[in-house]
């Protein structure tokens, strides 16, 4: 049974590849946005409890560009504070709206944008917001649209990690 989160959302548009000579900007050709953290009593960090769910499920319509979706969870520790869980969603283009189901076991673990070696499964207890990211490179228009964004009890999916786990330094 989906729990919604927000609904209703569209972006719609242009990415630029151009690099302004304004002696600030480094990079370009991706977009992000992401919704606003929570905040409980005297702007307290207020967290989303996934623990009950297995699956994040969306309903968008998008232009055929590839997207990431991140998740961003609250660090443990301080230097954790980059990390996040990233998976790419891939939208068909058209005039229809697609329905996405992506099991939680799916997200990586990326910080400052690198896939980090060592992976660990999304803490689905400290879920700080969500956002998504259009890095193609590719220059022209762009358009999303979220109808909602909810969460999934799949009794059918029973995986809790998809990454293997190597083991480091080990001794014959």
């Amino acid at each position: 049974m989906p729990c919604s989160l927000f609904k209703g959302w569209r972006k719609q548009a242009t990415l630029t590849t151009f690099v302004p000579r304004d002696g600030e900007t480094k990079y370009s050709g991706y977009c992000g946005f992401k919704a606003k953290p929570r905040l409980g009593v005297f702007n307290r960090k207020k967290y989303y409890d996934w623990t009950n769910f297995n699956s994040l499920h969306l309903r968008v319509r998008g232009d055929g560009r590839p997207w990431m979706i991140n998740i961003f969870t609250d660090p443990y520790f301080s230097h954790q504070k980059d990390d996040m869980y990233h998976y790419f969603m891939f939208t068909r283009g058209g005039p229809y709206w697609e329905e996405i189901t992506i099991p939680f076991s799916k997200f990586f673990l990326c910080s400052q944008g690198r896939v980090q070696d060592r992976q660990f499964p999304l803490w689905l207890d400290k879920i700080n917001t969500i956002g998504f990211t259009l890095g193609d490179q590719a220059h022209g228009p762009f358009q999303l649209e979220i109808d909602f964004i909810g969460l999934l009890m799949d009794r059918a999916h029973t995986e809790e990690f998809a990454y293997e786990q190597y083991e480091r330094n080990t001794k014959f």
